[in-house]
């Protein structure tokens, strides 16, 4: 009788053991026993008979994560619109494609320190090869030439190209939310102390963030990273600097006055009434003729 107690003792151990490093594997691979997902648009919400469903603007925000003024809007002009919970964020739909004025090192254009030059003549050699929408970022494939195979060039350096790397992961593995608050916190105040590494930044920032675990995102770019570079590079369109931000398609001459720009989007298309949030100074229409 005790040896087979023994022996039962043995079996549950053994099953035990082996359901820990199951578990354990799967955390290795992404978050709660799931692979990191793929890179997806921002899904738009179902229509319905509600205006807040109907009329609706979509913007994308392309920036870098120690660009001055890319900062500045993440950090005063986008949180008008996006804690505009019940009204103006309704009619919106978002996204941020953190690369901006970076690009990778070619044989042509050159590997760096960072240039303009080397910037637009990437550019030129690289960008008319792709579409602009990702549908798979496992599909590495360079055309034979090297545009996405050399090292990726920062503006700002190398802890902006982990930043950016994070946020993305953040974003695909998590929530649009997530990466939203994620952005806020780490493009603060905090980006300007230089004792404080990007993987130091990264524990900090997801402290309140309780779905993300920063283990798995600092997985993320150590597995994944280039994959999603190569993925928001070829989402990036040309542009003249960032921060760059397009609403429905057309870039925002200012950037930092994107509320307003969603106000006077919203009304062209006959949203009434529109949020609080939209006040008369705000719209910049002609009172007699209400049209832009």
């Amino acid at each position: 009788m005790i040896l087979y107690l023994l022996l039962i003792l043995v079996v549950v151990l053994t099953e035990s053991v082996h359901a820990t490093a199951v578990a354990s594997d799967r955390r290795d691979f992404g978050i709660n026993g799931l692979r990191l997902s793929p890179i997806q648009s921002l899904p738009h919400r179902d229509n319905d008979d509600d205006n807040s469903n109907t009329i609706r603007v979509q913007v994308v925000f392309y920036g870098e994560s120690q660009c001055p003024h890319c900062r500045k809007f993440v950090t005063e002009a986008w949180p008008t619109v996006w804690l505009d919970v019940e009204g103006l964020r309704e009619y919106v739909d978002y996204d941020m494609i953190p690369w901006g004025n970076a690009y990778f090192a070619t044989q042509e254009c050159g590997h760096g320190p960072y240039s303009p030059d080397e910037r637009a003549c990437w550019y030129k050699k690289c960008k008319d090869q792709y579409t602009l929408t990702v549908k798979d970022d496992q599909n590495n494939d360079d055309g034979g030439n090297d545009c996405f195979t050399g090292r990726a060039v920062y503006q700002h350096g190398e802890k902006e190209g982990i930043v950016d790397i994070y946020e993305t992961c953040i974003k695909v593995a998590y929530s649009l939310e997530d990466a939203v608050d994620f952005t806020y916190c780490a493009e603060g105040s905090i980006m300007d102390n230089e004792e404080i590494n990007a993987e130091q930044l990264l524990t900090i920032c997801t402290v309140s963030l309780p779905d993300v675990d920063a283990k798995a995102v600092q997985q993320c770019y150590e597995q994944r990273g280039k994959q999603l570079e190569i993925a928001n590079a070829k989402q990036t369109p040309e542009h003249p600097g960032v921060p760059y931000v397009l609403l429905d398609g057309k870039p925002v001459d200012d950037p930092m006055e994107i509320q307003t720009a969603i106000c006077n989007a919203l009304q062209s298309k006959g949203l009434d009434p529109l949020p609080d949030s939209c006040g008369k100074n705000h719209i910049h229409f002609h009172e007699s003729t209400n049209v832009f």
